[in-house]
This record gives C-alpha cells, sequence and structure tokens, in this order.
C-alpha cells in the first residue's frame, strides 16, 4: 500500500500529533463493524480518529495521570466537537478514564509511516514457495 505523504510525521510532527479530549466506546459497540470494515472489540486496543489512516499505532497519553497506551486506528470518529479521539474499553482502562468517561489527553504516531529510527526492527518474511499442483487424477 502506497504512503501518502501527507501522513508522514518526521521532526517536531513526530513528537505530539494532537492535544484535546478523549472517550471511550464499550460493550454498546462490541461485536460491530467498524469503518475500517473489522469488527469492534472492546478488549483489543484500538481506537476511532476522524483522519489518520486505518492501521497507524497512537500513542495516547493522559495528561491528568500521565499513563500511556498504543492504540490501533481502525475506526472513525469521535463524532461529539471537542474530542479528538475515541479508545476502546481496554485503552480507556489502560489510561484510567472508564469512570470519568472523558479526560484530556496528547496524541503521538508510536510509529509513523516515514520513522526510519533504528528502534522499528522489520521482520523480513521467508520466502514463499511455489504452490503444488494436485495430481491430475484423469492421468495415468
Amino acid at each position: 500500500m502506497p504512503v501518502d505523504e501527507k501522513y508522514q510525521f518526521t521532526g517536531e510532527d513526530a513528537r505530539e500529533l494532537e492535544r484535546g479530549h478523549a472517550s471511550w466506546y464499550g460493550a454498546r459497540f462490541h461485536g460491530r463493524r467498524t469503518a475500517s470494515g473489522e469488527n469492534y472489540d472492546k478488549y483489543a486496543l484500538t481506537a476511532a480518529h476522524k483522519t489518520l489512516p486505518f492501521g497507524t499505532i497512537v500513542r495516547v497519553r493522559s495528561l491528568a495521570l500521565g499513563r500511556e497506551v498504543d492504540v490501533r486506528i481502525n475506526d472513525r470518529g469521535p463524532f461529539s466537537p471537542g474530542r479528538v479521539i475515541d479508545v476502546s474499553q481496554a485503552a480507556a482502562e489502560a489510561l484510567g478514564l472508564v469512570g470519568a468517561g472523558i479526560a484530556e489527553v496528547s496524541l503521538n504516531v508510536a510509529n509513523s509511516p516515514g520513522d526510519t529510527t533504528p528502534s522499528r526492527s522489520r521482520k523480513k518474511s521467508a520466502p514463499r514457495r511455489a504452490a503444488r499442483k494436485p495430481a491430475d487424477p484423469y492421468r495415468h
């Protein structure tokens, strides 16, 4: 999949992407289809963002508690004014925002597409073998 240049974050942009309020969604949406086409899992560390590409890993940091969690963007939203991200129930629990419902957060792109730092390890996949053709049952 080609990388869109507007989603490459380097330098200062890679440090902090956005600040604002985070909210969460849980049981009511569990199992429903997300905008990316996968089913929402309240136990997974996922989130909804208005513009980031699906699959982007975002580090969400609670400014009040200092807790952080990495989430994968797999849905669109939030649709309430002033909110920058909706996190899954599991992410909300990790951030400590289940009781409050909303928290002030900062968003950082954890592994931006343009990031070439050595800390990112890329695992090479094993070469694929050619599939064998099934034997022709009519051939003797």
